[in-house]
C-alpha cells in the first residue's frame, strides 16, 4: 500500500490562494508542479507540491537569485 498523499486541484488552489483556473493554465503551459491524471481527474502528490514550492523560493525579485 502506498503512503502517498494526493491533493485535488481545488485543494492546491486553496493552499496557494489562487483560482483553480491558474493551475489549469500552469498545466497547459508546463510551468506548474508535476501532476497525475487518473480517470480524467487531476491529482497532485503532496511531495511534488512541496518540492515545487521549495523551488519557487527567492531572496529578491531578481529571479536569478533563487535560494534552492
Amino acid at each position: 500500500m502506498s503512503d502517498k498523499t494526493f491533493l485535488t486541484a481545488l485543494e492546491v488552489a486553496e493552499r496557494w490562494g489562487v483560482a483553480k483556473q491558474n493551475l489549469a493554465t500552469m498545466r497547459y503551459q508546463g510551468t506548474g508542479p508535476i501532476f497525475t491524471k487518473i480517470g480524467g481527474r487531476i491529482r497532485y502528490e503532496l511531495q511534488d507540491i512541496e518540492t515545487y514550492e521549495a523551488s519557487r523560493r527567492f531572496q529578491r525579485t531578481d529571479t536569478q537569485a533563487n535560494v534552492h
